[in-house]
């Protein structure tokens, strides 16, 4: 008996059972039988679309369904006809969404085609004379990407002369701004995000159809992109206003509920419902451009929730990674490990100093240069990446960093092979500012029990606490902790116990005599006064560069973690199998290096 799926009929919008809604027909009612004709389209969506389409009495959505299947038919022909591949499943799901102008983040694995499809889009878009805006976090990715697209445009028979990158120190093009603010139609530029923000009064008198940001959480490090962003897009600085407002008067709706001030919480309500629907009617009335996200983290702030208002744009999580890496780790002794494990690596190599290790990259760099090495190192000047890109160099040095410059964006599946961590990937908070959160605090407190303290009594008071509060309530009662915010009534008395409790802590951790204490969501330095935290997202993006799409499938890289601090490791893979569940680490010395590189070598050949 097949499930019976209530108000889902293409056609009528009635029910239907699953077995017909999989094919893609219309329920019995609409449709008693499928004639040969019919049958022999099953696998032809378009062609099925249209045929119900065109028979039906009442076609329903068919009639959109078959514009859409063949919208994104011509697209799928002309994404072929520029990469020589055809589209993956992830990649014809996005093409949709594009081709319905969407405004959305496309969350994925790194190297998984999400640039790629949207330089496509962007080529398939300009064909009619469509204003295009890529943004990128570095100028290392700004001409990945200009030289992709010139080489894609020659592919489709698109105009690379309109085609424009701008590079304040070396400029492709030096006056890009002022071609395109010439009523130029129809052509992409391409930039960093600083002279988004440095040139924006040259950008501002233009109107995109699309912008492109590449790495939304670089580009939102200057606090007012999100505004320039928006204007380019269509909007007027009243609307843009409008969307801040409600994203105030969201927290004091939740501040309201909490203080159980109902008659206050309600007149936010309105007021917000009242903002919403001037956005709605401005977006009816204005041709608005269409924004999309080419990667994500999902992390929240005042900005993303800005676009989520204007553009009703969702900013999600990290989904579980697809990666061909070998994840391996290994003990740091001193430099001369790391020498004897570079040599056996071999070209292809990006070492990525992390905090936890903490010493100078151009020291270290200095160092393996006067050993020999034909190294790089990642600096303001950016040679050097494009050296070790071209293959002029074998080995590349860079920081660990989240925005680091060759952590995030550099492609180039051929050339680079290897990741090796000078410590775990890793970021420091303020040991104060861990205190002053609950949750932390209530952690700290139980190694600071393990070590034969006596911190009972405080447990016990904060776990009571923590257990009657939601998330909404924990949110503003670390804002309070932080001085961000202003104690009220029933809080205050609440705030006044976890301060004495944060100072009888800080007492507690005076008297010990490590330096270093591991406190189960980071280790704790006591003597600089910080919490290093491990950083699963930075590993991602990292060791990511080593594994790549190339000839549709994923190159085979490897990554080895050079730890100082076991408990620093073991928390960051307990963290990364939130995001790659599958994830196994093994110990360096037991794989068997010869044959992974066989393999690295033959994942990157081209197949006959």
């Amino acid at each position: 008996m097949q499930p019976i799926y209530n108000n889902s009929c293409p056609a009528c919008g009635g029910s239907i059972d699953s077995y017909r809604l999989s094919l893609g027909l219309p329920c019995r009612k609409c449709l008693s039988k499928v004639d040969k004709r019919l049958l022999s389209s099953l696998d032809d969506r378009e062609k099925l679309t249209y045929i119900l389409a065109e028979t039906l009495e009442e076609p329903g959505d068919y009639i959109y369904m078959y514009i859409r299947e063949r919208d994104l038919k011509f697209f799928q022909e002309f994404f072929e006809n520029a990469t020589g591949f055809k589209m993956w499943s992830i990649q014809r799901t996005w093409a949709l969404r594009l081709l319905n102008h969407e405004n959305f983040a496309l969350i994925a694995p790194t190297g998984l085609g999400k640039s790629t499809l949207l330089h496509i889009y962007s080529l398939y878009i300009m064909k009619m004379n469509k204003k295009i805006y890529f943004i990128t976090p570095t100028i290392e990715l700004a001409k990945q990407t200009y030289n992709r697209l010139i080489y894609y445009a020659e592919k489709t028979n698109n105009d690379p002369d309109r085609i424009f990158i701008y590079d304040s120190r070396k400029s492709l093009h030096k006056k890009s701004l002022e071609v395109i603010n010439n009523d130029l139609e129809g052509f992409i530029f391409i930039s960093t995000s600083s002279l988004l923000a440095r040139r924006f009064n040259d950008l501002s008198q233009l109107k995109f159809d699309l912008v492109v940001a590449d790495d939304l959480d670089a580009i939102l490090k200057r606090s007012r992109n999100v505004e320039r962003i928006l204007r380019l897009l269509g909007y007027s600085e009243d609307i843009i206003d409008t969307a801040f407002r409600i994203t105030i008067l969201k927290q004091n709706m939740l501040t309201a509920k909490i203080l159980d001030k109902k008659d206050l919480y309600e007149r936010y309500r309105i007021e917000i419902e009242e903002l919403r629907n001037k956005i709605v009617e401005y977006r009816s009335r204005n041709n608005i451009g269409q924004f999309v996200i080419a990667s994500a983290t999902g992390r929240e702030g005042m900005k993303t929730k800005i676009l989520r208002e204007t553009l009703d744009l969702e900013v999600g999580g990290v989904m579980d990674y697809v990666r061909n890496i070998i994840d391996t780790y290994m003990y740091y002794k001193d430099l001369t490990m790391l020498k004897e494990v570079l040599q056996k690596l071999g070209e292809g190599t990006i070492i990525y100093v992390s905090q936890e290790f903490n010493e100078d990259i151009k020291e270290i760099y200095k160092r393996l240069m006067e050993e020999g090495f034909e190294i790089g190192i990642a600096d303001s000047r950016k040679r050097d990446i494009e050296k070790f890109l071209r293959g002029d160099l074998k080995y590349l040095i860079a920081s660990a960093s989240f925005y680091g410059t060759a952590v995030r964006g550099l492609d180039s599946p051929k050339i680079i092979r290897n990741a090796v961590f000078l410590g775990v990937p890793s970021f420091t908070v303020s040991l104060e500012k861990s205190l002053k959160d609950p949750r932390k605090l209530l952690l700290i407190l139980s190694t600071l029990a393990s070590k034969g303290f006596d911190v009972k009594e405080h447990l016990n008071e904060l776990m009571h606490i923590l257990s009657k509060m939601s998330v909404s309530e924990l949110y503003i009662l670390k804002k309070i902790l932080n001085g961000e915010s202003e104690a009220k009534d029933k809080l205050k008395d609440l705030v006044d116990k976890i301060f004495f409790i944060i100072d009888d802590t800080w007492n507690m951790l005076r008297e010990l005599k490590e330096e270093r204490l591991y406190a189960r969501f980071g280790l704790i330095d006591l003597l600089n006064k910080n919490v290093l935290i491990p950083d699963p997202l930075t590993y991602i993006q990292a060791s990511g560069r080593t594994s790549r799409i190339l000839n549709n499938r994923f190159t085979l890289g490897l990554s080895l973690i050079l730890y100082r601090e076991q408990a620093l490791l073991e928390l960051l893979i307990k963290r990364l199998k939130r995001y790659l569940s599958s994830i196994e680490f093994k110990k360096f010395d037991d794989i068997d290096l010869e044959t992974v590189k066989k393999e690295q070598e033959k994942s990157r050949t081209k197949l006959l």
